[in-house]
């Protein structure tokens, strides 16, 4: 009898030893479900060094914001996420004013006020211009939120080709000192992928002004 309790207990301490090892290497949800930086497995891949966290198959920001629903790996709109996926920030080196890029000839791909819904779940974002190449020459993409009077705008550059979202410019903020610039866009090796941008509002909707444009960073 007592050698049965000893197997029983040997065994439940094996079954809590193997469950603790799983979950520390998926990591470890805090109570409000975003996973703990600090816990990610050592060698898999840490999504947060790209601006953004999975939770349960949701994109999320740095700071627990859905901004994506994914089913089965698929936005509502049936894009996956790209490999280089990120999300880019105001408060990063990646904002680039307006003013400071005059002297540079750009592409613009759209100008203009433009009704933009409220973001909910990633799909609600509505296509500024037409689809468009990156080039060697214009390899750089510039998004900005000119005027308008929701909070802030969310840009999603989306390769239209591969069906992939590649970047997301969160929460841009008015005024074009903090327009957002994505470097290095283009990809010599698949120079005749098509692209779009497309633009949300956060918090709310609206008539906005907004501009985006192909351009070479100095």
């Amino acid at each position: 009898m007592k050698l049965k309790k000893i197997r029983f207990v040997l065994l439940a301490s094996a079954l809590t030893l193997g469950i603790s090892a799983a979950a520390s290497a998926n990591g470890t949800a805090s109570a409000n479900g975003i996973i703990d930086n600090n816990s990610v497995k050592q060698g898999q891949a840490n999504t947060l060094d790209k601006g953004y966290q999975l939770v349960n198959g949701n994109v999320y920001d740095k700071y627990g914001n859905l901004l994506i629903v994914l089913k089965n790996g698929l936005t509502p709109d049936g894009y996956t996420l790209s490999p280089d996926f990120s999300v880019v920030y105001g408060d990063n080196t990646n904002k680039t004013s307006f003013s400071s890029k005059l002297a540079v000839t750009g592409t613009e791909i759209f100008n203009g006020t433009k009704s933009v819904p409220k973001n909910t779940n990633g799909n609600q974002g509505v296509q500024l211009g037409s689809e468009f190449s990156f080039t060697s020459t214009e390899p750089d993409l510039y998004v900005e939120y000119t005027s308008g009077t929701v909070d802030g705008v969310n840009f999603s550059l989306n390769n239209v080709t591969t069906g992939s979202v590649v970047k997301w410019f969160s929460n841009v903020q008015v005024g074009s000192s903090n327009g957002q610039s994505y470097k290095g866009a283009y990809n010599s090796s698949r120079p005749n992928d098509k692209f779009s941008v497309k633009a949300s509002g956060q918090g709310g909707s609206g008539n906005l002004t907004l501009l985006v444009q192909t351009f070479k960073s100095n």
